[in-house]
């Protein structure tokens, strides 16, 4: 099937290229022969209607203003989270304590989860704000 399509494609693009270009002007109907010496006058109605496009303001909605309150709160708490995990890992790596270091691990793998979840948020309130452009 594939090799059958080629070939079709390979004859209508050949057909297309010898073909004499007086009877492809002819076959296409906004081309138009005058009768002068070898001159093409192109005729063509006027299809598009130019018109100016309306003026849109941005309104800044309640639901854009939540969804711009949320990112704000959620990438701030995962920023948080993020230097709360940092740190207490870094507590984690110079320990030599046995207890000290589960404790600080536990810590770490806490306010790491909690960074994820509020980069979740963060992305929820995105998509609100996003959502609040749809009209």
């Amino acid at each position: 099937m594939k090799r059958i399509l080629q070939i079709v494609l390979i004859v209508c693009i050949s057909s297309a290229l010898f073909a004499e270009p007086l009877q492809l002007m002819k076959s296409i109907p906004q081309f138009t022969l005058s009768t002068s010496t070898d001159s093409l006058k192109i005729q063509h109605p006027e299809i598009l209607k130019v018109q100016t496009a309306p003026k849109h303001r941005i309104e800044i909605t309640k639901q854009g203003l939540l969804g711009f309150g949320v990112m704000t709160v959620f990438s701030a708490l995962s920023w948080h989270y993020n230097s709360e995990a940092d740190a207490a890992y870094k507590k984690y790596q110079r320990s030599g304590n046995i207890d000290e270091m589960n404790r600080l691990y536990d810590k770490a793998v806490k306010y790491d989860k909690l960074s994820g979840w509020s980069f979740v948020g963060f992305e929820v309130g995105f998509l609100i704000t996003l959502l609040s452009f749809n009209r």
